[in-house]
């Protein structure tokens, strides 16, 4: 039997502490596949993809680091990025990114691309997430997206049958 700790008590509240932390994060998935529609301030039309990833062991999935392509509204890139959540609450998870990555159209020595991206995910629990972000980086200088994340584990699911 575990031992008890009696109400109030220093343990207690450490151990308390430690689930409110882990608590909105628990059933988020670990992988995310995410399809932007975007937008810049031209009124260009284009796209987006993303892989995230979020495990537990990056601080309850506060921490994210991923792959980001995007193309149609200017050159395309392709972007390595690392970002931090904060889970407000179960289903809305504000966010920030940093991307580094390049413009493989760039000519020679002209191809290093950096940016941001913040945005807000609406969370459908383990399933995936409705994304709203704005960003600037070097190949789009300010973009608007909304996109759809799903969990990984359905896209490896659907590719097996």
């Amino acid at each position: 039997m575990p031992p008890r700790w009696p109400r109030g008590s220093p343990e207690a509240l450490e151990i308390s502490k430690g689930l409110r932390f882990e608590a909105p994060a628990i059933d988020k998935p670990a992988a995310e596949f995410v399809y932007h529609y975007r937008m810049d301030a031209r009124g260009g039309l284009g796209g987006a993809m993303t892989l995230n990833l979020q495990p537990m062991a990056f601080l309850s999935r506060r921490l994210d680091i991923g792959f980001h392509a995007a193309f149609g509204t200017g050159p395309a890139e392709l972007n390595g990025f690392i970002g931090y959540q904060h889970f407000a609450s179960t289903w809305a998870v504000p966010y920030v990114r940093m991307m580094l990555g390049g413009i493989p159209a760039a000519p020679p020595g002209m191809g290093f691309n950096y940016g941001g991206e913040l945005g807000l995910k609406l969370c459908l629990g383990p399933i995936g997430h409705l994304e709203f972000a704005a960003g600037s980086s070097r190949a789009s200088p300010l973009h608007a997206s909304v996109g759809l994340g799903l969990n990984a584990i359905f896209l490896l699911l659907l590719g097996l049958h």
